[in-house]
This record gives C-alpha cells, sequence and structure tokens, in this order.
C-alpha cells in the first residue's frame, strides 16, 4: 500500500505532468482493484471452505455476515481513498500548469508545499485504513473462534 505514496514525487521531477497524471491514475487504480479482488478472493474463498467442511448453518451465516461486512466496508474504502488520491493528482496538475503559465515563485512553492502535504495526508490515510482493517481483521477472528467452539 506505501508504493502509491512516491508517485506524488512524479510532479516535482517529471517534467510532463499529462504523463506522470496517466501513470499515477493508472498505479493507483490498479492498486486499489488488486486489494478489491483479493478482498473477494478471501471472501469466496472461506464461503467454499466453510461449505466443504460441513459445518451447521448457524456458523456459517456468521462467517457469511462478517466477511461481508468486511469486504463491503474494505470497497468503500478503497473507493473513497481512490477519489482522494485522484483529487490530489489532479489538483498538483492544475498547479503545475498554473506555474508553467504565470511562472510564479509562489506557485512552485505551493505546488511542492502540496505534493509534501499530499504525502503525509496518505500516510497518515493509510495508518487509519490499515489499523482498521488490522484490528476488524483480528476482532473477526475472535468472534468466530468463540463462536465456533460455542456451538
Amino acid at each position: 500500500m506505501f508504493l502509491e505514496i512516491p508517485f506524488f514525487f512524479f510532479f516535482i521531477f517529471i517534467p510532463d505532468p499529462l504523463f506522470s497524471l496517466f501513470i499515477c491514475t493508472i498505479f493507483v487504480i490498479f492498486r486499489r482493484l488488486s486489494f478489491v479482488l483479493l478482498s473477494a478472493y478471501d471472501f469466496f474463498l472461506s464461503l467454499i471452505l466453510y461449505s466443504l467442511f460441513k459445518c451447521s448453518f448457524f456458523w456459517f451465516l456468521i462467517s457469511f455476515v462478517f466477511r461481508f461486512i468486511l469486504f463491503s466496508t474494505y470497497f468503500c474504502f478503497s473507493l473513497l481513498f481512490s477519489f482522494i488520491v485522484f483529487f490530489f493528482i489532479l489538483f498538483s496538475f492544475f498547479i503545475y500548469f498554473f506555474c508553467q503559465f504565470f511562472h510564479c515563485f509562489f506557485l512552485y512553492f505551493l505546488q511542492i508545499s502540496f505534493v509534501f502535504l499530499s504525502f503525509f495526508f496518505c500516510f497518515f490515510l493509510y495508518s487509519v485504513i490499515f489499523f482498521y482493517f488490522v484490528f476488524f481483521r483480528l476482532f473477526f477472528r475472535c468472534i468466530l473462534f468463540l463462536c465456533r467452539f460455542s456451538l
């Protein structure tokens, strides 16, 4: 997940903003889709494994509900984060355009500061999402473990 952060520095080092915008957008979209597909794979694999082991309907229903909650929240967070990252990329592109058009030192400073601000914002957002899903999955595993041995 942290591999997306250095792509914001393309706006400082790559002179063509359209190329950097294209690279960043494609990279962010494929990274988000890969995590969504991985979550869907985990979801359907768990359903297949639970059905193969012929567990009780109550255990199957609980696991299905928790997996659905985990998958839907992960999908929503991924979509939200993709839009936020795309907004940062687009806004950096417009700042770059105005810097090239007006040749203003203040706009160059604004562009560099915005890239660093987006870097720290993405780092903070990644940390929040990462810890949310680590603790949510841990909570999910504990509840399923307790339900399995209580039946």
